[in-house]
């Protein structure tokens, strides 16, 4: 009987999905991702316009972070040393018929307006580590971000990837908005 439940699972994994169009919201957003072995390699790069200030406040508001992304149930930052903080997340991700549980604590190590470098304490992946790199363009900012991670659980590999590259790609777009949001919060300043 599992053998024949755990078919039925490859064989509905394997199927083609019907094809939605990406939304014009975050169909700019660059994802890569790649596997060497069992390690997912993901990238990933934006253009937001606003300055990388607003940009870090965003990314770095990891005690409001379950108001800005969908995925985030549990959001709280244990330890702060400086610019060096201890984050526990948790939340639930799911694409089509997958769904994937996570959590995690991890140091984030903060150099300001340019840089945030992550790497996994504990929690449901066997490895996570990586950067995001902020860099000012214009009135705008570049968004570079790159992980390698090993997830504890199987994923198939069509499948998978397109699971990643949907959540990754929408996780993306909700911090974009919330940029935006703040951005066009601002008061304006007066012209001289």
């Amino acid at each position: 009987m599992k053998n024949l439940l755990y078919g039925f699972l490859v064989l509905v994994w394997t199927l083609p999905q019907p094809a939605r169009a990406e939304s014009s919201a975050v169909s700019d957003i660059e994802v890569q991702v790649t596997t060497a072995g069992e390690e997912l390699r993901i990238g990933v790069g934006l253009e937001i316009a606003a300055p990388p200030r607003l940009v870090w406040a965003v990314f770095t508001d990891y005690e409001h972070m379950t108001d800005i992304l969908s995925n985030l149930k549990v959001s709280k930052v244990l330890a702060r040393r400086g610019n060096v903080l201890e984050v526990y997340q948790q939340g639930r991700a799911e694409h089509g018929l997958l769904s994937y549980s996570f959590e995690s604590t991890r140091e984030f190590r903060l150099t300001p307006y340019r840089k945030i470098e992550f790497h996994l304490l504990k929690g449901t992946m066997r490895k996570m580590e990586g950067r995001l790199l902020l860099q000012a363009r214009g009135a705008g900012t570049h968004v570079q971000f790159h992980v390698d991670t090993i997830p504890d659980v199987f994923l198939p590999p069509v499948l998978g990837k397109a699971f990643i590259e949907h959540e990754t790609r929408e996780q993306f777009g909700q911090w974009r908005d919330e940029v935006l949001r703040r951005a066009a919060a601002q008061p304006s300043k007066p012209r001289q």
